[in-house]
């Protein structure tokens, strides 16, 4: 584990611009036992996710315990912050791992029902794997209110998008959010890097009411539970979640075969074409690197710059991208 471990803390360390955060902290033997017994307990998140889950669940821990943190004192302040409340540390990464729930990202999946017309008569079940805490699903169901009401005000207080979703009036959007574990609300800010986009997410999460209904269920029984129950139109939404699976392919294959058989099933997923799901990613259009919108698994529009919180996209055509 050791040499993985090295290299995965030069990555997240230059991803997150903390220059202390390198290799070198596998001197610290308290540090790679805390990582060692995390990943012992939860053998299906790889190295670099329980990494990344680490920094957000130390700051988070530190608010909680009224304890002063600052992220650019360095490493020994990081350390001690880790010894001190290794137990909770531990209990937050192998409970909830990393759960970077973003609630802009629906603002493409609203855009693309206009532009798409998928929503053809307003209705719709939207249901999302690996959701969460919802909060998607709570702008999808309140894309109005957000996006229409008084110049889309709300959306601007929220939100950093660089371009709004154009959004009917008349969507009747129903949300179910399925995740193996769901998360603390008050948790899911720290997920944010950025200190002033975790503001404007702790301000959506404080003030927006939650919509839809949330289940700690496999996505194996949401798949199920479509079959069983008459919706009108199903959107099986899956946002940034199929690059943690050991084997996204097997997921992939069972949504197809809802999608083939029953007619009404729709499939979006927004993902980075970085190599890991090259089930997906078939095309010649997909560029390395950047993040899709994918419609049934075919890319329909890319994110513009890349960026996970999806602030800007324009749409494919045979041609390229096109808005």
């Amino acid at each position: 584990m050791i040499e993985n471990l090295a290299q995965e803390l030069d990555f997240v360390g230059s991803r997150k611009r903390l220059p202390w955060f390198t290799r070198n902290l596998i001197r610290n033997t308290s540090l790679v036992d805390l990582v060692g017994n995390i990943q012992e307990r939860r053998r299906e998140t790889s190295l670099r996710n329980i990494l990344y889950s680490l920094l957000p669940i130390s700051e988070y821990v530190a608010s909680i315990k009224k304890e002063a943190f600052d992220r650019a004192s360095g490493v020994d302040e990081w350390i001690k912050l880790l010894e001190e409340n290794a137990h909770l540390v531990r209990h937050l990464a192998v409970k909830y791992g990393t759960q970077m729930n973003i609630p802009q990202r629906a603002a493409i999946i609203l855009d693309y029902f206009h532009k798409s017309n998928l929503l053809s008569n307003g209705c719709a079940t939207v249901v999302e794997l690996g959701c969460s805490a919802g909060l998607i699903g709570t702008v999808l169901c309140s894309s109005e209110t957000l996006f229409l009401e008084q110049g889309g005000l709300l959306a601007k207080e929220f939100f950093w998008l660089k371009r709004m979703p154009r959004v009917r009036s008349s969507y009747n959007i129903t949300y179910r959010g399925y995740d193996r574990t769901l998360p603390l609300k008050e948790l899911i800010p720290f997920f944010l890097w950025d200190v002033e986009k975790r503001r404007k997410v702790s301000a959506f999460v404080e003030t927006c009411p939650e919509k839809g209904v949330l289940f700690e269920k496999t996505f194996e029984e949401a798949l199920e539970n479509i079959k069983k129950v008459n919706f009108e139109t199903v959107c099986i939404l899956t946002s940034f979640v199929l690059y943690q699976l050991s084997h996204p392919e097997v997921l992939i294959h069972k949504i197809m075969e809802l999608v083939y058989n029953m007619g009404n099933v729709h499939w979006l997923d927004l993902s980075r074409n970085d190599g890991r799901l090259p089930c997906l990613f078939q095309s010649k259009v997909a560029a390395p690197g950047h993040v899709y919108l994918s419609h049934n698994g075919i890319q329909v529009a890319h994110v513009v710059n890349g960026s996970d919180d999806c602030p800007d996209w324009e749409y494919l055509n045979l041609g390229g991208p096109t808005s």
